[in-house]
């Protein structure tokens, strides 16, 4: 099988808002069949829904059985957290854990097969924090390194079974919690704008954009990889 036989069913976890949302969107406008996963089903009509939470081993393991043949899985569920680590809860911890690193590996691990029978590819979501320190972060940031590090071992592991992997780390993007933290003052946009050297946020649907072009033929040689579409947050040391 070479990429020409990639087929154009694509599942997106985290379908019913932000960067899936937007994902699913993207996809669907270029003609592919969408199965949306959600704890709950968003509204477009045009995705295929499946109630689920990315924790639920099982419940995973059941749905991916009447799965099709798969070219793009887009692992966009997680959830966020800003509390200092020394006023983390055990059950804080567990939850960003259990829903940003372990469901990213159970959607993984049930999908691979319709991966390896559409010749797909999966992209995972990172973060500007699995790569770099921020206050307040620890939980986050360390599910996001760590999804980091999953994706380069199934990268390797998955690549003479024809099927790449690959993270993609957004900056600080437009999305409903990111405007929410900024109405709180938890986040000043004067700092996120002083240290983007393209001074700016970005786009939920630009990231969907890049995504659905890095899943796509053009980057056949791309798996591993952690992309960072960052505006230049990771590069800049501040001077």
């Amino acid at each position: 099988m070479n990429a020409s036989d990639q087929t154009t069913n694509a599942l997106i976890t985290g379908a019913g808002s932000g960067i899936g949302a937007e994902c699913a969107s993207r996809f669907l406008s270029a003609g592919w069949r969408v199965i949306g996963v959600d704890l709950s089903p968003g509204v477009s009509r045009e995705i295929e829904w499946l109630q689920a939470d990315v924790t639920d081993w099982d419940r995973l393991a059941r749905l991916a059985s009447d799965l099709p043949p798969l070219g793009a899985v887009i692992n966009c569920a997680g959830v966020g957290l800003r509390e200092p680590a020394i006023g983390t809860s055990k059950a804080d911890w567990d939850r960003i854990i259990a829903v940003n690193l372990s469901g990213c590996f159970y959607v993984a691990r049930w999908t691979f097969a319709r991966l390896r029978d559409g010749h797909g590819v999966l992209v995972n979501i990172g973060s500007i924090n699995g790569t770099g320190g921020f206050k307040n972060r620890a939980a986050y940031g360390a599910s996001k390194a760590a999804v980091i590090a999953l994706s380069k071992n199934l990268a390797v592991e998955w690549a003479e079974l024809g099927v790449r992997v690959l993270t993609v780390s957004p900056g600080f993007t437009r999305t409903a919690l990111v405007e929410q933290g900024l109405r709180e003052g938890k986040t000043a946009i004067e700092d996120i704008l002083r240290h983007t050297p393209q001074a700016r946020l970005l786009e939920t649907a630009e990231i969907a954009a890049a995504i659905y072009r890095l899943a796509s033929h053009d980057f056949s040689a791309l798996t591993g990889s952690n992309v960072l579409l960052d505006g230049g947050f990771d590069s800049f040391t501040g001077f």
